[in-house]
């Protein structure tokens, strides 16, 4: 038994009461997705056998195969991500522009200059020839 679990990487299931696990369903085309959107809450576990409240009230019972951890990236609860409009980011994670100089600090020459690097290339560019045969010909 070992040896047939370690060659098919069999693991024990880490879904525990209180989880928030996402439900398989059944695949109704090639484009539907493999999990239910809506989160179901772990209200009991019996060996292999996981009972769980839907979001609208009913509980299910299902097998832990066909349940997996809802995996959350980010601080935001799930139930909250629809009411945030903006994050409170630290100062130190804000993002910055680093223009901290001012258009009216700046003389002419200065303003001119800024003007032309924004207009930099990000990627190498190949230098194009002509090929040896062309060289006698006038090309217009």
């Amino acid at each position: 038994k070992e040896y047939a679990d370690k060659s098919r990487n069999a693991k024990y299931s880490q879904v525990q009461v209180g989880d928030r696990v996402l439900v398989q369903q059944p695949k109704e085309n090639k484009l539907s997705p493999a999990f239910e959107t809506k989160p179901y809450e772990v209200v009991g576990r019996t060996g292999n056998e996981v009972l769980l409240k839907a979001p609208h009230g009913g509980t299910y019972r299902r097998n832990v195969k066909q349940v997996k951890n809802l995996e959350i990236d980010g601080s935001v609860p799930l139930d909250d991500a629809d009411d945030v409009t903006d994050l409170d980011l630290p100062q130190s994670e804000l993002p910055d522009d680093g223009d901290d100089l001012k258009i009216t600090d700046m003389d002419d020459d200065q303003k001119i200059e800024t003007d032309r690097g924004d207009s930099v290339r990000t990627r190498p560019v190949r230098q194009h020839k002509l090929p040896d045969r062309f060289k006698d010909f006038v090309l217009t």
